[in-house]
């Protein structure tokens, strides 16, 4: 297969601490400079080291010296499908899907991210200008037939990282398949039909929605093998989450389908009470299906989109934040969760 074109030259770029961080564990020297080499001397001094690494580099060092995360260790199976979903506006879904992917992308996994928002807003968080640039996106892939390799786009270069772009016309998909009998499994025929395809390339599909209750997102949630729903907490969004169990309760009695669901605790503030006394309640009614790790509130999520710069996530863009961190944590709890390869040795 191809490889995905190139969309962004800036590469992700990660220092030895940032790695020993995501990991869980320290990175010998002695190791990293034979595998990876150094760099060459500043300003004519006679020590060099290695500055940065890329994910590729995180692959290599996790294949040669990981238990458990050698593909040749590892039989082909199909990746599991991860949809994020909250029936609320500004929970944070798109930040956990650009934030979750892109580091499990810096861990060395390989990850395809479907933008399957009307607003394409993970698509332009990942510098992707879907309005102004003819691409091909996710309505060509699910409904116009269009292969995966074609729709594909690589957002970071050295990353295993491809994106299924999303525009304003996926609005017009529940319109497009109304009058079709069994509309609601296209999308899980859809990864059923490629499962060989996705299985060769891929440890994990990431897929963003929007709120609304829609064929779209019922499909999405059909085709899942788990859903997150980020909560912020404040009191509507620990009301929206009743809809969404709804929505599930329905896909069970209606086709036998049960789809595991799963909680991000989103916005926590150590000076502001209700959020600590929400995060509990949520902790309370739901106990193992929340993430043990809270993602803090952080204005520096709005630092993602800045005017005049190209948007990236928070990991990339502030990656010394509590909140860059906590995702960090979030997405190493995500990977021992689906037993993704290696993962056990995350700490």
């Amino acid at each position: 297969m191809e490889a995905s074109p190139l969309r962004c030259t800036t590469p992700i770029e990660l220092r030895p601490a940032q790695l020993s961080r995501l990991l869980g564990y320290e990175l010998p020297y002695h190791r990293r400079k034979e595998l990876f080499g150094m760099d060459e001397p500043e300003d004519g001094g006679s020590r060099s080291r290695k500055q940065y690494y890329s994910p590729a580099q995180v692959a290599m060092y996790r294949e040669t010296h990981e238990p458990g995360f050698s593909l040749a260790d590892n039989p082909q199976s199909v990746p599991p499908v991860v949809v994020t979903r909250m029936t609320k506006g500004g929970t944070g879904k798109t930040s956990f899907t650009a934030n979750g992917s892109t580091i499990l992308a810096s861990m060395g996994y390989r990850v395809l991210v479907i933008d399957a928002d009307s607003q394409g807003s993970i698509s332009e968080l990942f510098n992707v200008d879907t309005e102004n640039e003819s691409l091909l996106t996710a309505m060509d892939l699910f409904l116009n037939g269009e292969p995966l390799e074609k729709v594909v786009i690589q957002p970071f270069a050295d990353t295993s990282l491809d994106l299924v772009p999303g525009d304003q016309f996926i609005a017009r998909y529940d319109s497009t398949v109304m009058s079709e009998r069994g509309r609601e499994k296209l999308i899980q025929k859809w990864f059923q039909e490629n499962q060989r395809q996705l299985a060769a390339k891929y440890d994990i599909v990431m897929v963003d929605t929007n709120p609304a209750s829609t064929i779209l997102n019922y499909s999405l949630m059909m085709a899942a093998d788990l859903i997150i729903t980020p909560v912020f907490l404040d009191g509507i969004s620990l009301k929206a989450i009743k809809c969404i169990i709804n929505e599930l309760e329905e896909i069970k009695t209606e086709y036998g389908v049960s789809v595991p669901l799963h909680f991000v605790s989103n916005g926590l503030h150590n000076g502001w009470p209700h959020t600590k006394m929400n995060d509990e309640q949520l902790r309370l009614r739901f106990k193992d299906q929340v993430f043990n790790k809270k993602i803090p509130h952080y204005v520096g999520f709005s630092k993602q989109h800045l005017p005049g710069e190209a948007a990236l996530p928070l990991f990339l863009r502030d990656t010394a934040s509590s909140a860059a961190w906590s995702l960090v944590e979030v997405a190493k709890e995500l990977a021992k969760l689906l037993h993704l390869r290696g993962s056990s040795n995350l700490l």
